[in-house]
């Protein structure tokens, strides 16, 4: 029922079949993070980080991340990553970003993989290595991340924690 109630609050969000409606899928999405499912708690997160059938509230926005992201959702943690990298709706917290876009980017969560990049490059809460950095702009560039991508490259066009390779930087 749960599943259910969420995809029911999905159809509403995206206007799939029914007139569009954000006042009607929050409600769906409620009900379903009733029960503590992370999926609808993520959805109501980002409705308010959206301002989607309500005022636009990071603050709000963050505490349904957080719900969903201690949970395991992989883009909660990557949205709670760039809210502490922010400083939106929480405060700004290099260490407590590079917590949760380490996790999303191990379970494979694109943007985290190229902001956990980002940090590792430029050393915010984490120490800077440039070497782990390549790995995580690789993953997501791959995966076509182009902030990585562009990261990428040009870690090969400076020779920075990669032997330096004007080809490789022009692909």
């Amino acid at each position: 029922m749960i599943k259910a109630q969420n995809n029911l609050g999905s159809i509403y969000k995206d206007g799939l079949g029914v007139d569009q409606d954000f006042k009607k899928a929050l409600k769906w999405f409620k009900l379903a993070a009733q029960v503590g499912d992370p999926s609808p708690q993520f959805n109501i997160g980002t409705m308010h980080d959206k301002g989607l059938g309500v005022q636009q509230n990071k603050k709000e926005a963050s505490k349904w991340y957080i719900l969903a992201a201690r949970q395991g959702h992989l883009d909660a943690q990557s949205n709670l990553g760039i809210m502490y990298m922010h400083g939106q709706g929480v405060e700004k917290d290099f260490k407590e970003a590079a917590k949760w876009n380490k996790l999303a980017a191990a379970g494979g969560n694109v943007v985290a993989q190229g902001n956990l990049g980002a940090m590792l490059a430029g050393g915010q809460g984490v120490e800077k290595d440039l070497k782990e950095a390549f790995k995580w702009y690789k993953l997501a560039a791959v995966k076509g991340n182009e902030l990585a991508q562009s990261n990428l490259a040009a870690l090969f066009y400076t020779g920075q924690g990669v032997e330096k390779d004007l080809e490789e930087a022009f692909k």
